[in-house]
């Protein structure tokens, strides 16, 4: 990460020296000023990330500097400085816009901590536009593949849910897209502006879940060298999403438990409450009420987290989407490899759809990459799938797809699927295809399918 660039803006000479010559050791960009006018100037002339603004200034004190400031510039960090401290200044400053203050004389450590915490909150803003930008290239619905009436029903209660604040827990198989799930419904909601911050339980060692979480102050424990924020207290505002839930210790979901029911919780070693407003969406791929009853999990934790439950069901539960689910994962991969991937053979979606992917949609998408990855030319063939798929699947009866090779060719299969299933009904049809009647019709001509029965326009 690049240092920041620091104004500093005090009627001390001593003081503006000795605070730049030591900002410039540490690598940092330095500016210096006298007065408000001339920090003004510096301000609109140079990208200040930082601002030291004492506060009794000649013609405008520092509150006035620092409005200023955030006209030319609203990101910037303003720091207060004074040698005639009160509380009822201290909150004054900070109820104006500035981000801490300092009472001089201050030391190099007080100095040293305040720029760290000022990196620390660069980077988690950065961090957060960028998973914003994620959110919305990512999980829109456009991004849930389905075709089948299982995920219909789980995409309704994505839509319904979404606005709300209602704690979710979504359960099923590992690779079955909980996280997607996930993200779709905070990019949908009313914190979609705020952050989401996901932590897999299971991947942190149990006793370092609880300080991931909640943060913990400096000098807790030993290595504890700086105050830490939790991952709670980061999505203020926003969402947390807690994967597998269920491998929490006890006391960690005593403490998960405490912050939905009291919202508000204290950092470890800390003595101060830290109110946060945040949705928890959780996800587990065990049994939580087998949990329950082995005494493994807390009941009243799982009612809390469970206001609304999503059930995935496993991709071969819902074969009708692979096709669907190929082609994705097809469009995503080529444009990532750059690649001209027109069509699947025959035999290769015959294998991909009948084999039982154990590892889900993750496992689907991982041969998705590896197949276009291998292809050298512009369709996928059985010889570009694993050895696993291949033997697997040559041992089941091929399914009945269509000879032709294109995605063309699949789309007009699906079609006459739906109408035979319905009896050739045209809006039962339209409405299972979630397209509109006139484009269905025009797919008819597209692909020269005629009914039994009369198709009123």
């Amino acid at each position: 990460m690049n240092k920041l660039t620091v104004l500093i803006v005090d009627d001390e000479p001593l003081l503006r020296k000795s605070l730049s010559d030591w900002l410039q050791e540490g690598g940092y960009r330095v500016f210096i000023a006298s007065n408000g006018k001339e920090g003004i100037k510096k301000m609109k002339k140079e990208k200040i990330d930082l601002a030291f603004v004492d506060l009794k200034l000649p013609e405008m004190d520092g509150i006035e500097v620092m409005h200023a400031f955030k006209k030319i510039y609203s990101e910037v960090v303003v720091i207060i400085i004074t040698a005639f401290a009160t509380v009822k200044s201290a909150v004054e400053a900070i109820k104006e816009g500035a981000y801490d203050y300092l009472i001089k004389p201050f030391s190099l450590k007080e100095i040293d901590f305040t720029l760290r915490k000022v990196i620390e909150r660069r980077e988690l803003i950065a961090e957060n536009i960028y998973l914003k930008q994620q959110l919305k290239q990512h999980y829109g619905f456009q991004h849930i593949v389905w075709r089948s009436s299982k995920m219909k029903r789980i995409r309704d209660l994505i839509e319904v849910i979404s606005p709300s604040s209602a704690t979710v827990l979504i359960q099923g198989a590992s690779g079955t897209g909980k996280e997607v799930i996930a993200r779709t419904i905070h990019s949908r909601s009313l914190r979609s502006d705020k952050p989401f911050i996901a932590i897999n339980c299971a991947a942190i060692p149990e006793t370092l879940l609880e300080s991931e979480l909640f943060g913990y102050e400096e000098g807790t424990f030993t290595g504890a060298n700086k105050q830490k924020i939790g991952r709670f207290e980061m999505a203020n505002g926003g969402t947390v999403f807690l994967d597998e839930v269920g491998i929490m210790s006890l006391s960690a979901q005593v403490d998960l438990l405490r912050v939905l029911q009291e919202r508000e919780f204290r950092r470890i070693g800390g003595t101060q409450i830290i109110p946060v407003d945040v949705r928890v969406i959780s996800a587990s791929n065990q049994d939580l009420k087998k949990a329950i009853v082995e005494k493994t999990f807390r009941e009243d934790l799982y009612y809390r987290l469970n206001a609304v439950s999503i059930d995935l069901p496993l991709l071969k539960e819902r074969k009708e989407d692979i096709p669907f689910l190929i082609e994705h994962f097809l469009k995503i991969y080529c444009t990532k490899e750059k690649k001209k991937i027109k069509s699947i053979s025959r035999k290769a979606l015959s294998l991909m759809v009948k084999y039982d992917w154990p590892g889900n949609i993750r496992e689907l998408e991982n041969v998705i990459e590896r197949t276009v990855i291998l292809s050298k030319g512009d369709i996928i063939m059985p010889k570009h799938l694993s050895e696993v798929i291949q033997e697997d699947t040559y041992k089941q009866t091929p399914v009945d797809l269509p000879l032709d090779d294109s995605l063309e060719a699949m789309e007009k299969a699906h079609i006459l699927t739906i109408l035979k299933k319905l009896n050739c009904n045209i809006s039962k049809t339209a409405l299972a295809l979630k397209i509109d009647r006139g484009t269905l019709h025009n797919k008819l001509r597209k692909y020269k399918i005629k009914t039994k029965r009369e198709m009123p326009y």
